[in-house]
């Protein structure tokens, strides 16, 4: 069975498998270069936001993937109806964006990476999942599974010599216990913690 996989980007395109139509809601003038390259390796590129696409029936899609570009998006509801819209009965639609209830994002506040002007959406486990359903889609799996959260939060600290008062975090970050804190690490990771999330989800 021939699996169609299209790829939505948000930064320029400079290698996809064969065989992969892909979106580029970026504009031309910064995406041209992938653009072309992918075209002179013969892959079939659309150079197009995806609201402006529509394929015939016998083009959809088995699975949708899109990575870190829901959260930049006006409307995150029009982008994953119009996602749905291309894909196959019961394809799948796989992102990742930030989670913005994720520990560094807690621990951090306005500080942290994640809160970001060019974000203008902040989902997390819950948001996400309400508006999958509320465009057609029965959420799979919704993880996250972040590696970095706790080297992020550390390194602030260490490069702003913040002083920590509470407990709990000073046994973490001010002993520099590489193994605890790798504990916890994979603790927020496993409990959906981590400020990077990835969602698989079908269409119904």
């Amino acid at each position: 069975m021939k699996i169609r996989l299209l790829f939505c980007l948000l930064l320029p395109l400079v290698a996809v498998s064969q065989k992969i139509v892909s979106a580029n809601r970026i504009s031309e003038k910064i995406s041209i270069d992938g653009y072309l390259n992918c075209k002179k390796k013969k892959i079939n590129v659309v150079n197009d936001v995806i609201e402006n696409i529509q394929f015939k029936k016998r083009d959809k899609f088995n699975i949708i993937a899109s990575f870190e570009v829901i959260e930049h998006l006006f409307s995150p509801k029009n982008f994953l109806l119009n996602i749905k819209s291309n894909l196959t009965n019961n394809g799948l639609v796989i992102f990742t964006c930030p989670n913005g209830d994720g520990f560094d994002v807690r621990f951090l506040g306005r500080r942290s990476h994640t809160i970001d002007h060019e974000h203008l959406n902040y989902f997390n486990t819950n948001s996400i999942r309400i508006l999958l359903k509320k465009c057609g889609y029965k959420p799979l799996e919704i993880l996250t599974p972040g590696k970095l959260d706790v080297d992020i939060v550390n390194n602030y600290i260490k490069e702003n010599e913040v002083v920590i008062k509470d407990y709990f975090y000073k046994k973490i970050f001010e002993k520099q216990n590489k193994l605890l804190r790798q504990n916890f690490q994979d603790f927020i990771s496993k409990n959906n913690f981590s400020s990077s999330m990835l969602v698989i989800a079908r269409k119904l």
